[in-house]
């Protein structure tokens, strides 16, 4: 996959999206005289159920791998009765039956139905969130300038750097080697302070420096701190 920033993605799809809707009536004649004092046609039930469905998938945007998977289901119904027919003094319809339905559709079965299925797509998500893998970011590089507290860094947003991120600024100490190979065993590096990043650009950025005593000069190193 081609370089979006991050890490992961969720990608998903509506597996599962409709309501079933019933309508029962029973006629003026069944009613006998309650009908006919108050010219009422007959009663009408009402109900609908809707039903949501969605799977969601974690995919890596290094490799592509499934990382996660979640399927979250969501249902809503409601039910009534309306006095079908003119003439009604009881219940005041109007003529017709009870609408159910909303203009928003939030407050919908419908957009019940959905706002559940999310809801619990994103719980299930969640849950999944301690089995991704973990991309530890590793900056390191050099002071370019120094004026007074403020460091320019030759680092910047091609290797992750951020605004608000805080590196360490060490002064590279004397090497340690093998006597027999002359390998760098080691190399003790002096602690001078941290930088908090301010500014950032592609190659370069700005931080303000807060240290522990040490002076800090052009060449020293940043790295993440621990």
């Amino acid at each position: 996959m081609a370089d979006t920033g991050v890490d992961a993605i969720v990608i998903g799809s509506i597996t599962q999206f409709g309501r079933d809707d019933k309508n029962v009536g029973v006629g003026g004649t069944a009613l006998g005289g309650l009908a006919g004092r108050y010219g009422l046609g007959g009663v009408g039930k009402k109900s609908a159920k809707a039903v949501v469905q969605i799977s969601a998938r974690i995919v890596s945007t290094d490799t592509g791998e499934i990382l996660a998977v979640a399927l979250g289901r969501g249902e809503s119904s409601r039910s009534g009765t309306s006095l079908l027919g003119s003439g009604g003094s009881v219940i005041n319809t109007g003529g017709g039956e009870i609408d159910m339905g909303s203009k928003n559709f939030a407050n919908s079965i419908l957009g019940e139905a959905v706002n559940q299925a999310v809801s619990n797509t994103a719980v299930k998500l969640e849950n999944e969130a301690p089995r991704l893998p973990v991309h530890v970011l590793t900056i390191s590089g050099l002071v370019a300038d120094v004026n007074g507290q403020t460091l320019v860094l030759n680092v910047g947003a091609k290797v992750g750097l951020k605004v608000g991120m805080v590196l360490q600024v060490t002064h590279p100490g004397r090497e340690i080697r093998d006597p027999a190979t002359g390998k760098v065993l080691r190399r003790v590096d002096t602690a001078l302070g941290t930088v908090a990043i301010t500014e950032v650009e592609d190659d370069s950025s700005v931080g303000t420096f807060a240290g522990y005593g040490g002076k800090v000069v052009v060449g020293d190193t940043v790295r993440n701190a621990q």
